[in-house]
This record gives structure tokens, sequence and C-alpha cells, in this order.
């Protein structure tokens, strides 16, 4: 019998206990059933702290990053050649090419910023790195002589949903000063606010019966730029690409309102044309009326004589 089936028979199933968020989901496969029986945190925290994790919710389990056969109950078996099983990313020049697998363009952004830029020396761990029960996450920043990669941030099992959250004192002051990151963040949050609210001026013309689609398309393609500033360090850089962004989502805006304008208008010739309408079949039902009446008039006028 595989290891991991005599784990679990002599526990008789999964200790509830043992899971600090909801029920392995079933994509989780026999990962989750095995790592949480193991003994000590090494193999059983990695999936009590996914579950709290933004993966978790939006459906991508162990198999997903780390490959390998969650249907196997035998370890060895989910582990072998030719099921893409992959550990844990070594250094962190490996980490973030085990992250962007699927997040590409963060990947990108990343490597063209200055936390990816080679230290003089072994920066300070931040907070994360040092309370985290990531050996990946602890080891990396003074081994690989990288300023900062996707865990020191974004942790790795529990990985947080990306935001301005992230830029905080925690995250950032352990390697500089924060009062620069939150001038930063400042920008972002600003060129961020400025997408969301034109985002919502065309959500009302199109509940109103408009269209906009075209400027909702524009309005879109400035995510990209906006989430690459990040990863980015060049005060420079963020001061201008923000300003920019604040600028075209004023644009576009601005057409919104026009066709706003033009939508009125047309509403109002509508209802001058309805207006026009109902008048017109108001005086011609007059005029046939008068007209009915006048015929009945004269037909008794002459009945008369």
């Amino acid at each position: 019998m595989p290891a991991p089936l005599v784990m679990l028979a002599l526990v008789g199933a999964v200790d509830p206990s043992l899971w600090s968020g909801p029920p392995p989901a079933a994509g989780a496969g026999w990962c989750a059933s095995c790592h949480l029986v193991q003994i000590g945190p090494v193999l059983s925290r990695p999936v009590r702290d996914a579950a709290r994790g933004v993966h978790y919710e939006k459906g991508v389990f162990c198999r997903d990053c780390h490959g390998g056969d969650a249907e196997s109950p035998d370890s060895r078996a989910a582990k072998r050649s030719g099921t893409g099983f992959i550990g844990a990313p070594g250094m962190m020049l490996d980490e973030a090419a085990f992250c962007g697998r699927c997040h590409e363009r963060e990947l990108a952004s990343w490597r063209s910023s200055g936390h990816n830029q080679p230290t003089a020396k072994s920066q300070e761990p931040s907070d994360f790195v040092k309370t985290t029960s990531d050996k990946s996450a602890k080891s990396q920043q003074a081994v690989s002589g990288r300023a900062a990669g996707c865990v020191t941030c974004h942790g790795s099992h529990a990985a947080k949903k990306a935001s301005t959250d992230l830029i905080n004192p925690k995250n950032c002051a352990g390697c500089h000063g924060y009062p620069e990151s939150n001038a930063l963040k400042t920008h972002i949050m600003q060129a961020t606010t400025a997408i969301l609210s034109t985002r919502e001026q065309i959500r009302r013309f199109r509940a109103s019966g408009g269209g906009a689609f075209a400027e909702e398309a524009d309005l879109e393609r400035l995510r990209g730029p906006l989430e690459d500033l990040y990863h980015m360090t060049d005060r420079g850089n963020i001061r201008r690409t923000t300003q920019q962004i604040r600028e075209e989502s004023a644009r576009i805006s601005g057409r919104v309102k026009w066709l706003e304008s033009g939508k009125t208008y047309r509403e109002r010739i509508r209802w001058v044309w309805v207006a026009a309408a109902f008048t017109g079949a108001f005086v011609a039902a007059y005029h046939f009326t008068v007209a009915f009446r006048m015929k009945k008039m004269l037909k008794r006028g002459r009945q008369s004589q």
C-alpha cells in the first residue's frame, strides 16, 4: 500500500482541524490530502496557506503550478518523470521564471525594474521574508543578490491579490524608505482612480441604452501600462506614465460625454417627432369630427325642407 494511503488509513480521513480554509477542492487532488497529514510545517503548511491565497479563489491548484499527477495517491508515482512535476523553485531568478509561466507581462516588467537589479551587498530581508514559512523566500534575497522577487511582496502559497495594498511599510521598508514607495503608490492610485471613474461613466451610459464600445476598449488598453508600474522603481517614469494615463482617461471620458450629449439630443428629437405625430393625429381627428358633424347637419337640413 502506498505510503500516503497508509497515513490516511491511520487517521481515518483528513482531520478538518488541519485545514485553515475552505475544504480542499477537487482540483487539489491527492496533493492536498497527502500533504495535510505530513508531520511538521514544511510539507503541510503550504496546503493550509494555499487555502488563503488568491490562486485558490481563482481555481488554480497544486498541479497547475507544480505539475505532477494529482490523481495518483502514490507520492513517487505522482512525481515520476513525464508528469511535469516541479518542486519548489530555487533562487529568485528561478522563482521569477516559475511564476512568469502564467504572469508573462508581470515577469517582463519585473525584469526591467530596479527590483531585479543586482545589489552590492545582501539586503536586510523584509518582514514577510523574515516571518514566512517559505524557505525559498527566506533564502532568495541574500543568495540571489537581487533586490526583491515575486515572493518578497506577493507571498508564495498564500499569494495575495495584486493591488496597491502590497505597497506598504511591511513589504517596502525593509529594503528602502517607505515615504519614497508611498509617493509612487500615490501616483499609481491617482491613475487607477481616473480609470475606474471613466469605467463607471461608461457603465452608466451603457445602462441607459448607450454604446461606447470603442471607448471601453481604449480604456481597457490603459490597464497594461498601469499594471507594469507596480514593479517599477523609476520615479520619473512612474510620474510621466501615470500623468499620461490620467490625461488619456480624461480624453476618453470627454468622448463618452459627447456620446451622452448626442444621445440626449436624439432623444429630444425623438420626443419632438412623437409630439408632432400626436398633434397631427389630434388635428386630423378634430377635422374629421367637424366634417362628420357638418355633413350630418346638412343632411338633416335637406330632409326638413
